[in-house]
């Protein structure tokens, strides 16, 4: 269980937990408004229970985000585009400003520097955080390539419709492997995606 204590004008949420090598440890995080601190104590005890708390040490931003996702991705049953959205944002606008920060080394500065330079950030296509600009026969190649994602549950055609569709574009290539997905990412579509994602990169090279 976790408790909530008073500092001067701040709420810490305090709860026990047990590190990768199971040895006992205590956590608190700190909080504005008691509202906030009675949310986090909610959710944190929740975490503790199913499994799903992140245990605070050296852990860096972008090994807490890669771990998160699958976890997140599961739990709540994300969509393909879902989970795909969101691997490309922390890919590219998350870790190249955070990724090497040890979690417990962020502080509210490095935050609000993170923010500012999104809103700075333009929209578009983006690697490592910059904004791209794509040659003529990578133009070519994105209209040339695609890769072929289908619910497997509530579209078990959709690829074979997809092809179909395509097959009637002059020079267009599909992109394997064709990825299946049945009611929320598996481990093995994760393998897949990855799969697809560096195939897709390579054709456009």
């Amino acid at each position: 269980m976790a408790s909530i204590m008073k500092r001067g004008n701040t709420y810490s949420v305090r709860y026990n937990y047990k590190d990768h090598a199971g040895k006992p440890c205590k956590g608190w995080e700190s909080f504005k408004t008691k509202k906030e601190a009675q949310d986090r104590k909610i959710s944190v005890e929740k975490e503790l229970l199913d499994g799903t708390f992140l245990i605070p040490d050296a852990m860096t931003v972008a090994e807490m985000l890669y771990k998160w996702l699958p976890i997140q991705s599961s739990k709540h049953k994300w969509a393909p585009k879902t989970y795909t959205h969101t691997v490309a944002m922390i890919q590219n606008l998350v870790v190249p400003y955070l990724g090497k920060k040890q979690i417990q080394k962020v502080q509210t500065y490095d935050l609000e520097q993170f923010y500012a330079t999104l809103s700075r950030t333009p929209r578009g296509l983006y690697k490592q955080g910059v904004k791209q600009t794509l040659t003529d026969k990578q133009k070519r190649q994105f209209l040339t390539g695609v890769g072929l994602v289908e619910n497997g549950s509530w579209a078990p055609m959709a690829a074979n419709k997809m092809k179909a569709q395509l097959a009637s574009m002059k020079n267009m290539k599909i992109v394997d492997p064709i990825v299946k997905i049945q009611s929320s990412v598996s481990e093995e579509n994760l393998k897949q995606l990855e799969v697809l994602a560096k195939e897709l990169a390579a054709n456009t090279k």
